[in-house]
């Protein structure tokens, strides 16, 4: 099984999930052999199709799930193994969920502050109340219900009662799912800044490549109940472990070609391929910014055009019969079945053998 925690000597890992196996009854396991770490004070998103496996292993890091095999360490504090279960009510672990599931009946601020020990000093619970929602910008509706607010501040709500109690662990399953586009893109962007001003170690759950991007410090790719990856944004983008990463994580054109001393042999011409690149027949990563249209490429016709303001999405068939999707600036306007010519101008590309096709 290949480990993909990480360097271990670069930091204090505050998450460390070994071998971590859910199955329920005699259904196959929901989550297999996972083996993870989070370093502290960064944000790592579980990115995947639904059903893959996701949420299921964020519940098991919280507390919600009961792994049948491997074990979780919170910090120095091993919470979950064979002879190991710590209830998640005393892992210091904060847990925001796609509902944000406010109390109706209390305020905003008591929402807040439910988390917050009843005993001791109240002007100390009311300073933290405060804080945090100066911190969510919501100060001015302290007094407000639930009701009244949009999804987006109901949510910002919930992340507040999150952080209430200082959890050494955020954990968030797909906190922005149920709002629309424009919200969603805002309220990302705030919470990524609010998580890093605080510091807190964070896991976040989403099945959204752009809103993992823009969330994760490292984000792992899950499929099938497995971590078929982990790494950078730009580590899977440029870099994906196998076609199946490559397809998930942004649009990917994969074509044939033949492998030998650095470039592939491909209906687009001779195209660099990365160094650990095998020979011989192989699959060939070509992002669709990487291509660009010009006189002596390979000859083509179009057949789709999309504008989509910022830019045009172009799809021509080549020669070979290859279909490739094509990013061109916006003010290009190719009509379906214009003749085009197709050049690769990327740097060297990820490239697999050709038996992994599916």
């Amino acid at each position: 099984m290949t480990d993909t925690s990480g360097d271990r000597s670069s930091g204090a890992i505050a998450i460390d999930a070994r071998s971590l196996t859910v199955t329920y009854g005699a259904a196959p396991p929901v989550v297999r052999e996972v083996t993870l770490g989070v370093a502290a004070g960064t944000t790592m998103v579980l990115l995947g199709p639904s059903g893959c496996g996701k949420t299921t292993l964020l519940r098991s890091i919280a507390g919600l799930e009961r792994p049948t095999g491997g074990s979780v360490r919170l910090g120095d504090r091993t919470v979950s193994s064979t002879d190991t279960w710590v209830p998640p009510e005393q892992r210091r672990v904060g847990m925001v969920f796609q509902d944000a599931a406010l109390f109706p009946h209390l305020t905003v601020a008591q929402n807040v502050a439910f988390g917050l020990r009843r005993s001791g000093d109240r002007s100390r619970r009311d300073a933290r109340v405060v804080e945090l929602l100066e911190l969510i910008g919501l100060q001015q509706f302290a007094e407000r219900f639930p009701g009244t607010l949009s999804g987006g501040q109901q949510q910002r709500v919930a992340l507040a009662r999150s952080l209430a109690p200082s959890p050494a662990v955020l954990l968030l399953d797909e906190p922005f799912s149920a709002l629309d586009a424009a919200l969603r893109t805002q309220l990302r962007t705030d919470v990524r800044r609010i998580v890093r001003d605080v510091g807190v170690t964070t896991v976040f759950v989403t099945h959204d490549q752009d809103e993992a991007f823009v969330m994760g410090d490292t984000i792992g790719v899950m499929h099938q109940g497995r971590l078929r990856q982990v790494g950078t944004p730009r580590e899977l983008y440029e870099r994906p472990v196998d076609r199946w990463v490559a397809e998930f994580v942004g649009e990917a054109n994969v074509i044939d070609g033949l492998a030998a001393d650095g470039t592939a042999t491909t209906a687009l011409g001779r195209v660099p391929i990365a160094a650990a690149a095998p020979s011989g027949p192989v699959d060939v990563l070509v992002r669709p910014e990487h291509l660009q249209l010009s006189a002596d490429g390979a000859p083509g016709v179009v057949e789709e055009s999309d504008f989509f303001g910022h830019d045009v999405r172009v799809v021509v068939r080549l020669g070979s019969g290859e279909r490739l999707a094509v990013r061109l600036p916006a003010h290009a306007s190719l009509p379906s079945g214009a003749p085009v010519a197709v050049t690769y101008v990327g740097p060297a590309a990820a490239a697999w053998t050709a038996q992994e096709r599916r």
